[in-house]
């Protein structure tokens, strides 16, 4: 019994066939599902140079961006250089005025520190102005036909040649950058061979001449309030 029982376990099992499925016809296109491109055939090379040409288009568009950019801002920085050049210059100039008109009268009452100090700012302001580029122009006493190329003339004699006038005085500064560009020329009278004030120049153009105060006898200072007597003791 044991003899047969092994002899069973070593029979295989018939094998089960399988058919193979069959093969499926190819699928064939029509003109109206798979339409052509009218024209010949595109060769991959032109495909190839098509896309880097539209790289290369896309980074100059970036670029040119970027450069737009950069640029706007250079001539902003530009605006605000020139803005500040010309008010600091017109500053100077005021100070200058204030000194040559009232300087000696600062001196005369007992405030030379004061004078000393405006004067000091002066030559600070005027190097501050050197150094950063910007060149003042206040051409009082200076030949016409020597600065003309800077000026912007308010009066001038009726009578009289070019070579023969002179700068009388100088309303407002002009403003001269390192590079050459002229922001603002000088507006100035002009004189024959001696300067003149503003009150020489026609009432229209030089406009009404502000008040002058003398200083009091014996070069003190104006009193401020109503004079007291003092009594004798």
């Amino acid at each position: 019994m044991a003899g047969k029982s092994s002899r069973r376990s070593r029979v295989k099992p018939a094998r089960q066939r399988t058919r193979r499925p069959q093969a499926q016809p190819d699928v064939e296109f029509t003109e109206e599902e798979r339409p052509e491109l009218p024209g010949p055939p595109v060769p991959p090379y032109a495909v190839v140079h098509k896309l880097l040409s539209a790289g290369a288009r896309d980074k100059a568009r970036a670029v040119n961006a970027v450069r737009q950019e950069a640029r706007g801002e250079a001539e902003e920085q530009r605006r605000r250089y020139t803005d500040v050049a010309s008010g600091v210059a017109a500053a100077l100039h005021e100070l200058r005025v204030l000194l040559a008109r009232d300087g000696e009268r600062l001196r005369g009452a007992g405030f030379a520190d004061h004078a000393d100090t405006l004067a000091a700012l002066d030559r600070r302001i005027a190097a501050t102005l050197a150094n950063a580029g910007v060149r003042f122009i206040d051409p009082v006493g200076e030949r016409y036909l020597a600065v003309a190329d800077h000026l912007s003339v308010k009066h001038r004699p009726a009578e009289g040649e070019d070579t023969g006038l002179v700068v009388s005085e100088t309303l407002s500064p002009g403003v001269l950058l390192d590079d050459g560009e002229l922001l603002r020329p000088a507006q100035v009278f002009l004189a024959a061979g001696a300067p003149h004030t503003a009150e020489d120049a026609p009432a229209a153009e030089a406009g009404p001449a502000p008040p002058r105060t003398e200083p009091p006898e014996g070069g003190g200072a104006a009193p401020h309030g109503p004079e007291t007597e003092e009594n004798d003791t």
